[in-house]
Formats: structure tokens, C-alpha cells, sequence
């Protein structure tokens, strides 16, 4: 069987409700078709919060999957405004981003919290977690991205035991790559094959047991997204702003379709 490219949408705190409902809706039937029986990908939706309920609903008895954009690391307790994994997976969730970069950046999450969020989501049943990682461009002109990420990535998984079965993904976004980092150079497949190989056999050192893929995320559109879904490149996008609206979606949809 030929494994699916993992099409992760992540709307951020860009839509209400109401606008994230009335984008879904419009955007389910195109995703359908695309995520046919034929079809090459299939597809992860990841509204904020409060539109978690609305936007899980239209796609019940779909084939597309619910994501949140965050977790806590408790399943439950005196932890006002946190969101348990538990919760998320009984709210229809299949996916959680952890230890994103705008959280990261704004939230001044710590490498500890996030290696509590990752063992709280993989102790979850049937709730995968996708770990996020990547260098600045700082970083990136010294020419030691790999030891940041490395860092990043064994301060994630720190307290998965190393013979556990479990199953996540592991999302490579490059600082300097995304948009609404006000940067948004340019990355190539070849530099993006390179890291996420390197990452693959890191893993497989560090959690042999562990079933993991590796997709990209830095500023995907319609324009970049196949390079980025070749064999040996990612296992699949995760993509912001070109999910936002019907039309840039469509796009996307279009070219994944070719």
C-alpha cells in the first residue's frame, strides 16, 4: 500500500467561527474529490479553539480529519484556559500541532513544556501529534541549523520511552521560509530533502519503535507544493496562509489533483 502525503491545514487565529464554518463548507466538496479513493493525500483541517466544534461537524463522514493547534500537558486539573488532549480527541480530533514557532515566538513555550505536550498527546489514544521544528535565519547563515534541530527535536521526544509504539509527525518549518515571520526567502526541495532524511535517521536511532512522518511547512501554495510532496522530499505540507480563503485553497487542490 502507498503511503498518503499528509495535507495539514492550519488556520491559526485568522478566522471566527462563523468564517471558519462558511470556508469549510465551501472548501469540503473540493477535498472530497481530491481525497478520493485514488487520491495521492489525505487531509488534516486544524481551526483554532472555538471553531473546533463547528468546523468538526461539517466534516463528519468525510474523509477529512480534525487537528487542534495546541494542547496542555495534564489531562485534566485547575489549569484555566488549557485544553487537554483527552478533551480534543472527545471534541473529534485526530491531530494536534505541538510546540508550533508562533507559539514558540509569542507564547514563550520551553522546550520542557513541549516534551510535556508530546507525551501527554502520544499517551492519547488515537490522537497524533505533530511536532514542530526549524531554525532561524540567524542560524541558518552559520550553517548550524543541524545541531538546532537536533536540539529541538531530542528535547520533543525526551520523554517518549525509547521502545514505545507510537505515532506522530514531525513538521520541519524553517523560520526564515514562513511569510508571516516577515521573511519568507525562498527553500528548494534539495535543502528540504536533505533535512527531512537527516530527521528520519535521528529518529530512527532515538525512538526505533516509533512510526513517524516528516512533512514541510514555510510559506506552501499552489506554486510550490508538488516539489515539496516528491518522493524522498516529505511526507506531506503543512500549509497557512494559501488555506485561508476558497480560492487559494482550490488552487492547491487543483495541482494535487494533476
Amino acid at each position: 500500500m502507498i503511503r498518503k502525503s499528509l495535507i495539514i491545514a492550519n488556520w491559526k487565529m485568522k478566522l471566527s467561527p462563523r468564517e471558519a464554518f462558511s470556508l469549510t463548507r465551501s472548501i469540503v466538496p473540493y477535498i472530497r474529490v481530491a481525497a478520493g479513493a485514488r487520491s495521492r493525500n489525505s487531509f488534516v483541517i486544524c481551526p483554532s479553539f472555538e471553531s473546533l466544534s463547528c468546523v468538526g461537524m461539517l466534516l463528519k463522514k468525510t474523509p477529512i480529519a480534525l487537528g487542534a493547534q495546541d494542547c496542555f500537558w495534564e489531562q485534566s486539573g485547575a489549569y484555566t484556559g488549557e485544553v487537554s488532549p483527552t478533551a480534543l480527541k472527545e471534541s473529534g480530533c485526530s491531530y494536534v500541532l505541538v510546540g508550533h514557532s508562533e507559539r514558540r515566538l509569542y507564547c514563550s513555550e520551553s522546550d520542557s513544556m513541549i516534551a510535556k505536550k508530546m507525551a501527554a498527546a502520544c499517551e492519547t489514544p488515537r490522537l497524533q501529534p505533530i511536532l514542530c521544528i526549524g531554525e532561524s535565519l540567524a542560524i541558518r547563515k552559520k550553517g548550524t541549523y543541524r545541531s538546532y534541530i537536533q536540539k529541538q527535536l531530542e528535547a520533543g521526544i525526551a520523554l517518549i520511552p525509547r521502545t514505545k509504539r507510537v505515532q506522530f509527525c514531525v513538521a520541519y518549518e524553517p523560520l526564515w521560509a514562513i511569510s508571516t515571520m516577515g521573511i519568507g526567502l525562498p527553500i528548494g526541495p534539495e535543502h528540504c530533502a536533505e533535512v527531512t532524511t537527516w530527521i528520519k535517521t535521528l529518529l530512527s536511532q532515538k525512538l526505533p519503535g516509533a512510526h513517524v512522518r516528516i512533512i514541510y511547512g514555510g510559506s506552501v501554495d499552489s506554486e510550490n507544493v508538488m516539489p515539496f510532496l516528491q518522493r524522498g522530499v516529505s511526507d506531506g505540507v503543512l500549509i497557512g496562509g494559501a488555506s485561508l480563503t476558497v480560492r487559494s485553497f482550490k488552487k492547491i487542490l487543483t495541482v494535487l489533483n494533476q
